[in-house]
């Protein structure tokens, strides 16, 4: 497809990083910023039949931003997973299904609690037929904090019978953040099977809230568990292979509400 190699490898430079993975491989692909804080421009080959997962949770301060470009060969598929704790920085990715049969995946998810900024670019094209896309952003926004999404996908003029589909949901407390949000659809032919996107930005359900507050539970904490539950059902679709994760990201979310 695009570089031909025999083996599934990182190699580094001064400039960026390059992941290729080979026909009919399977890798996982996991940035912790506790483990490591410079991120470096990263570069993704994905041969024919081959898999990725990444998995990126970013709960502490990192150096520069995030800028990703992934290529999907025939019949490929790519599991994007963000999570954002708290953290103010940028994201650029950019996927590139060049190939018939190709699929990616991307689900991001924040908390920001405070004044952080968080800026969300992505850019998925569609070239060949029978290609598949989604994305999924949802977050909390309080205080301060600010989320920006940019959010296009392109469809190309001999890509037909393609699916394609974005949507970014936020949960805001109080009056005070600020969501921005951008769908851009550029659709070059008229033979595709979907392309849609939405944007909901609402507060906590005042019955939920009622609700929970009348089992004797105190307002700080009925806010905390219907918050975590707003994000739960994205955290167990994206980590349903990965229990041990999901578990542990829940409770990171808990720990960041009690200590608010």
């Amino acid at each position: 497809m695009i570089l031909p190699r025999n083996e599934v490898f990182l190699r580094f430079n001064t400039n960026s990083h390059i992941l290729v993975i080979d026909e009919g491989h399977e890798v996982t692909y996991f940035y912790e910023s506790n483990l490591e804080k410079r991120f470096m421009p990263l570069d993704i080959y994905v041969d024919k039949n081959a898999s990725l997962k990444l998995i990126w949770i970013i709960d502490s301060e990192i150096e520069g931003d995030f800028d990703v470009s992934i290529y999907l060969g025939e019949n490929s598929f790519c599991k994007v997973f963000l999570l954002n704790l708290g953290q103010s920085f940028s994201v650029n990715i950019k996927v590139e299904l060049l190939e018939k049969k190709t699929d990616v995946d991307i689900k991001t998810v924040y908390v920001l609690l405070g004044e952080e900024n968080f800026n969300l670019n992505v850019f998925l094209r569609h070239l060949a037929p029978f290609s598949k896309s989604n994305l999924v952003v949802k977050g909390i926004l309080k205080n301060e904090a600010k989320l920006s999404f940019k959010g296009a996908i392109n469809i190309g003029k001999i890509a037909e019978k393609v699916s394609a589909s974005q949507v970014n949901r936020t949960l805001v407390i109080g009056d005070g953040p600020t969501v921005e949000s951008v769908p851009i659809l550029e659709i070059e032919n008229d033979n595709i099977e979907k392309c849609s996107h939405g944007s909901v930005v609402r507060g906590i359900n005042d019955e939920d809230l009622f609700y929970i507050e009348s089992r004797g539970i105190e307002e700080r904490t009925a806010i905390k568990i219907l918050s975590v539950a707003f994000l739960q059902d994205l955290l167990d679709e994206s980590l349903i292979e990965a229990p041990f994760l999901r578990d542990f990201i829940t409770e990171k979310l808990m720990n960041i509400f009690q200590g608010e």
